[in-house]
């Protein structure tokens, strides 16, 4: 994405206040990414938040991730934390967020083409089934 802004690494970390070698880590997966500072870079880089987390590079993902919702995507994130920590699973930054990328894609390609209505029963259904 910060390719596709047509901004080098010094570009991005002076916009979002940061240092070369911090943007350089965060986009190796060395250090974690905090909500703040993914909101400054989706920003700086011209779109959403939720769009650098579900990596929606391809027109193909791009049209899947139209059904994904910034709400549903904080969902999954907030899940998969839970699950993780329920069972006492270390993961790095980078491999949660394979995880919740994993289960975006899955969840978009799935559902492509349903209706609204049935689309929301099933976040609905979801939202329930995640709370238990």
């Amino acid at each position: 994405m910060r390719d596709r802004a047509g901004l080098t690494q010094e570009a991005l970390a002076n916009a979002i206040g940061q240092t070369r070698q911090a943007v350089h880590r965060l986009e190796t997966g060395r250090t974690g990414l905090t909500e703040a500072t993914l909101r400054r870079i989706a920003t700086a880089v011209g779109c959403e938040a939720w769009q650098l987390l579900a990596g929606s590079e391809t027109a193909d993902d791009a049209r899947a991730a139209d059904l994904v919702s910034p709400a549903e995507v904080r969902m999954v994130i907030l899940a998969v934390e839970r699950t993780l920590a329920n069972r006492g699973i270390a993961a790095s930054p980078d491999q949660r967020a394979d995880m919740v990328t994993s289960i975006l894609s899955n969840y978009a390609r799935l559902f492509r083409g349903l209706d609204q209505d049935t689309l929301q029963r099933i976040v609905e259904t979801s939202q329930v089934i995640v709370r238990i």
